[in-house]
């Protein structure tokens, strides 16, 4: 966010349910408004993420009838990997 001077957390003990953030703007918002907006925006990206690993990950499902060079996940078997209950991907 181009109003942010500095933005940093710090979590005083890896045992401690909280953290502390410290957040420091140019003055034209303040900075609870700009935690605000920023948190909005994250929830936003990681709904989009979410999104579009449900539609990639449905693909797992489809079946290609072509040689195993036209297979979407690049396992060699013609979309039969996922058939056969691996439920993962190595790359």
């Amino acid at each position: 966010m181009n109003n942010v001077l500095f933005a940093g957390y710090k979590v005083p003990h890896p045992l401690h349910p909280y953290f502390l953030i410290k957040l420091q703007t140019d003055g034209s918002e303040t900075p609870i408004k700009v935690l605000g907006q920023a948190c909005t925006k994250l929830i936003g990206d990681l709904s989009s993420l979410e999104q579009k690993f449900q539609r990639e990950f449905s693909f797992k499902d489809v079946r290609v009838d072509g040689p195993a060079g036209d297979d979407p996940y690049g396992t060699g078997t013609g979309g039969q990997a996922w058939a056969a209950g691996r439920d993962y991907l190595d790359f």
